[in-house]
């Protein structure tokens, strides 16, 4: 758990504290920290603080969706994508996804992450470096998304896995990603992964 406090000096009535516990969402505490300074700065009077934050607001990374089929699933993701602006997710509600170990963006003992999964924002061309054991499966048995509309080809859903100890007992998780991308120019950067635990071993 983290506290934030404000200056003393900036006056009894406007000292706030922000406590949060270390497992949320880095995104959240900007979004928090954003939002409480700009009203501060209103009721103050003062214009100094610039916020972060743009018109675009996305909902931050929570657990994927679960539809009927997974036809529908994999166009409401495609379709999230190609409906929002700019070539990039804005950094706010970004996680490098592919440099981390899953346990550490996921809760293996959530029920909901082996069911609905955790979802990432992600620009992938800003990515770092691969540094855990994600396997991409071949690229062949990639899925392809289509258009409801024309029938045409939209995006894909590229699949990785990962086998990870989770316990000095050495318990072992398997995990998923399946990795939505559009197949639009301007959008190629942008993805959309959902980590799903696969099996727990104990």
């Amino acid at each position: 758990m983290e506290e934030y406090t404000l200056p003393k000096d900036w006056g009894k009535e406007e000292c706030y504290v922000f406590t949060k516990v270390t497992c949320m969402f880095q995104a959240e505490l900007n979004i928090l920290l954003d939002k409480h300074f700009s009203r501060l700065c209103v009721s103050r009077g003062t214009k100094s603080w610039k916020s972060t934050i743009p018109k675009e607001q996305l909902s931050l990374p929570v657990y994927g969706v679960a539809l009927a089929s997974v036809e529908r699933q994999d166009r409401y993701y495609a379709d999230t994508i190609m409906k929002s602006w700019g070539p990039k997710w804005p950094t706010y509600a970004t996680n490098d996804v592919y440099s981390k170990f899953p346990s550490d963006l996921v809760d293996f003992k959530d029920p909901k992450s082996s069911t609905n999964g955790y979802c990432f924002y992600v620009n992938k061309f800003d990515a770092g470096g691969e540094t855990c054991e994600w396997l991409m499966t071949p690229q062949d048995e990639d899925r392809m998304i289509y258009s409801k509309v024309t029938g045409k080809i939209v995006g894909k859903v590229r699949t990785f896995t990962c086998l990870e100890s989770v316990s000095r007992e050495e318990e072992m998780v398997s995990w998923v990603m399946e990795e939505y991308s559009v197949l639009m120019n301007m959008k190629k950067g942008k993805v959309i992964c959902v980590i799903k635990q696969g099996r727990y071993n104990r």
